[in-house]
């Protein structure tokens, strides 16, 4: 018998429009300057990792623009929280002790409901939940299946006594990863049993609500896995270029093996990744352009194809794109007036830790090429008017440079997704590197030895 989705009521979640999320807390003894924070928009564009300062009073803070739910890792030395689930709007304040993280952990402010169901949940049943579970199936493998279904109906039931206190679009987006995630436990069943040859058969993945199969991290997960074990029950051979996965989804969804909308989240994921690590090339284009004739209004699709002209648009030789905004004092800047010179654009923000450390060495790499040839350094600030203003003399003491708002449009264009992130620009405006190295690294010497090598050549 089938093992039967149970989130088909639900509704697909909404999109949001642009808004902030903001993190602030207290570490009591702290005894570490850094929280590093990975940000998961969606399945398909890379992590973004944020480093945030924790300063000598244990206090931190970090601004990130969202337009949807999100994931985020987020850790202090050796203790963390992973996957956990945030909406754009939240603004909570945590604290916690560094020596004993877990306990101590407490969080307040909109949004808090959810980082204390996602502590009950990890100390009241995912602790030691994946031993637990691989010591059933070695020991008693018929009664495994029951145990994992138990499990999940507790979750389940535990996730309803926070229904009120949740947004709705959290409370589904959950049911979606909790589902996943004890698929993956019945999975590894499939897997191991010779009897079940086809591992679809025993999921019925048209029932599931698309959206929410897109979303969700577990639910993701679980499919991914499902493909691998489909084709090692297959007996397949390896996978070779982007052009075989493309294949091997389209099969599936031909076969009905999966609906559209998760074909297209799997196929935009495959190419996003291909771009990452091929650039782009004939054989990913060929595809990606396959893809727009399958469907170019779906989500995942517009995702990818975000990321696909944000590498045409930062392809070294053309024009960087145009911006103009204005400076400490006032003043207009714009790519426009700054041709003639060579151009570092450094941006950071007042909660980044690294970046700090980076813009202290700006003046010392600007002033060494003083005499050699043009180059001008600005530090562009992402901050709200109101956290620049804690550090506003520490950015004029770097030179010259500018503030501006989280989530301006042209900061996507320059790939403003990490922080800090370094470009030069060439005397003409057009791009020469897209990221430099770091700096701080080596107090300054290490970038004035790359700039000699590609200012010099």
């Amino acid at each position: 018998m089938k093992l039967l989705f149970t989130l088909l009521s639900l509704l697909a979640v909404p999109v949001f429009a642009q808004q902030t999320f903001q993190m602030s807390g207290h570490i009591d003894q702290a005894d570490g300057s850094q929280l590093i924070m990975t940000l998961y928009r969606n399945w398909i564009a890379m992590p973004e990792d944020y480093t945030i300062e924790v300063d000598s009073a244990g206090h931190f803070h970090a601004d990130i623009v969202l337009d949807e739910p999100a994931y985020i890792d987020l850790n202090y030395g050796l203790n963390g929280l992973l996957f956990q689930l945030i909406e754009p709007e939240d603004s909570v304040y945590l604290s916690f002790e560094s020596q004993n993280f877990y306990k101590s952990f407490f969080v307040s402010g909109r949004g808090a409901a959810k980082w204390d169901y996602y502590k009950q949940v990890r100390f009241g049943f995912e602790q030691d939940e994946s031993l637990r579970f691989q010591r059933e199936l070695k020991g008693n493998p018929g009664a495994y299946g029951e145990l994992v279904a138990k499990t999940k109906k507790a979750q389940l039931e535990f996730l309803d006594r926070y229904q009120n206190k949740v947004s709705e679009v959290f409370y589904r987006l959950r049911r979606a990863d909790i589902e996943g995630r004890y698929n993956q436990f019945l999975l590894n069943y499939y897997a191991r049993s010779e009897a079940y040859l086809n591992p679809f058969d025993k999921f019925e993945l048209l029932a599931v609500d698309p959206e929410l199969q897109v979303q969700s991290f577990e639910y993701n997960q679980f499919v991914e896995e499902l493909l691998q074990v489909y084709r090692q029950k297959l007996n397949a051979k390896p996978l070779e270029d982007i052009q075989d996965e493309y294949a091997f989804v389209m099969y599936l969804f031909e076969q009905n093996l999966l609906n559209k909308k998760i074909a297209l989240r799997l196929l935009a994921t495959r190419l996003a990744n291909d771009f990452a690590l091929n650039g782009l090339n004939s054989a990913n284009e060929t595809a990606f352009q396959s893809l727009l004739v399958f469907d170019k209004e779906d989500s995942s699709i517009k995702i990818l194809d975000n990321l696909y002209q944000k590498l045409r648009n930062q392809k070294i030789g053309e024009p960087a794109p145009a911006f103009s905004i204005l400076d400490f004092k006032g003043r207009n800047l714009s790519l426009k007036n700054l041709k003639g010179s060579y151009v570092i654009l450094a941006f950071w923000s007042s909660w980044c830790a690294p970046c700090k450390q980076d813009l202290a060495y700006l003046p010392i790499v600007e002033n060494f090429f003083r005499s050699k040839t043009k180059l001008k350094v600005f530090n562009i600030a992402i901050d709200s008017p109101e956290d620049f203003e804690s550090v506003r003399t520490f950015a004029e003491s770097t030179g010259q440079g500018a503030r501006v708002d989280l989530g301006e449009n042209w900061l996507e264009s320059y790939g403003v997704s990490n922080l800090p992130r370094f470009v030069l620009i060439d005397k003409a405006g057009n791009w020469l590197r897209l990221d430099l190295t770091p700096p701080s690294l080596d107090e300054g010497r290490a970038l004035i030895k790359e700039l000699e090598q590609i200012l010099t050549n």
